[in-house]
């Protein structure tokens, strides 16, 4: 049976694909059978990042009765891809025979020793069915915030569905060692935290132009550059999942992650909590997937911390409300803005001859060609309209 490992991200462009085509290819070169399958049902990164153009597709094979063999791309650079595509939503629309059908045809792929699967970014519901699937889990994450909270809410909506595979994670672009690390442990220390999720640290890969040149050439960077810094911290990510092989994961037989992956795809998904509402300021943003930090962290159920509580939560409403007021005065602003810009375009159009509607706005008027030239200073404009709108708001 075949390891297989899903890596994802709870944000794109942080090189997820990337990662996951040039591993697949170290643990070719070491002699293992390794299947990549572009699990972005979308997007088809793979196919991308490396200039091919497949004949057919997943979608083929769910819906149009190609087999395996069909669709996959055989030995390329000592690997074999199987390529995906969009539509794969009407999977959830299959009646049962045609579900059976399916999983059998997927269940070929049993004769890898590595089967690895590349999502897409983010909490789709495409994404989250591939990683409950599995029961080896690899993240990416850069030291971005936005990387780092999104990662957060992913990891969060796998907790509320019930995850227990293991959960690894990379981080990427990096400067440094030192950076890498405290981007890992403000991730991992979140997790742990809030989610009650152990988190291993599988590797990290350093910043790297050779990275950037091997897109540009439509090259995987481990063929291209083998003695670029990025490659060889892609070799030691790959060696350290030779090392940490686990008989019980490996053992997991394919056919059980399709029957898995249908059961997320064909029924509801969590992705609210249940039981006591969560306090405001806690677990209520984490539903927009931000890192807590450690002063937001649930407290005791102490009657003088829960009148502070109290407190606090009413001051909240009392600072949404205001801006709610503050927005609402500002769309007025602009939306009184755009009509008098647009008046005033009128007005240029017409060779400085102000229309009547100008003219009823109280708008300055503008002299015809033959006289004297106006100059607009349109900055002077809007840092007085601006301004204005803020002593209203005040």
């Amino acid at each position: 049976m075949p390891r297989i490992i899903t890596i994802t991200s709870g944000k794109g462009g942080v090189g997820k694909t990337n990662i996951s085509l040039n591993v697949a290819l170290y643990l070719a070169s070491e002699g293992h059978r390794t299947c990549l399958f572009d699990a972005d049902l979308g997007l088809a990164n793979i196919n991308i990042l490396l200039g091919l153009q497949p004949e057919y597709t997943l979608k083929d094979l769910i819906l149009d009765g190609r087999t395996i063999d069909d669709i996959i791309i055989r030995d390329y650079k000592g690997i074999d891809i199987l390529p995906g595509s969009s539509g794969v939503e009407q999977v959830a629309n299959l009646d049962p025979s045609r579900t059976q059908e399916l999983i059998g045809a997927l269940s070929q792929l049993e004769d890898y020793d590595f089967l690895l699967f590349d999502t897409s970014a983010g909490i789709s519901k495409n994404v989250i069915s591939f990683c409950l699937a599995t029961l080896e889990l690899v993240v990416i994450i850069t030291p971005e915030p936005t990387s780092l909270t999104d990662a957060y809410s992913l990891v969060k909506v796998l907790s509320m569905n019930g995850y227990q595979g293991k959960l690894q994670v990379v981080v990427n672009q990096c400067k440094d060692f030192s950076a890498a690390k405290s981007v890992y442990n403000k991730f991992r220390g979140a997790i742990q935290k809030y989610l009650g999720m152990q988190v291993y640290a599988l590797g990290v890969v350093f910043e790297d132009p050779k990275v950037v040149e091997a897109v540009k050439q439509q090259e995987p960077l481990l063929i291209r550059y083998p003695g670029s810094l990025a490659s060889q911290c892609i070799r030691k990510i790959g060696q350290k999942l030779l090392d940490g092989t686990d008989e019980e994961l490996s053992s997991v037989q394919v056919e059980g992650f399709w029957k898995r992956w249908l059961g997320v795809i064909q029924g509801p998904l969590k992705l609210k909590e249940t039981g006591q509402k969560p306090s405001k300021g806690s677990e209520e943003n984490n539903e927009q997937g931000t890192v807590v930090p450690e002063t937001r962290a649930p407290v005791s159920k102490d009657d003088n911390v829960g009148r502070s509580e109290e407190r606090e939560g009413r001051g909240h409403e009392k600072r949404d409300k205001i801006q709610d007021d503050v927005v609402g005065k500002l769309a007025e602003g602009l939306a009184s803005l755009a009509e008098e810009l647009r008046l005033i375009r009128n007005a240029l159009e017409k060779n400085g001859r102000p229309s009547r509607d100008l003219q009823r706005a109280g708008g300055e008027s503008f002299s015809s060609p033959q006289g004297p030239k106006i100059k607009l200073d349109l900055e002077a404009f809007l840092r007085r309209k601006i301004a204005k709108q803020g002593n209203e708001v005040q």
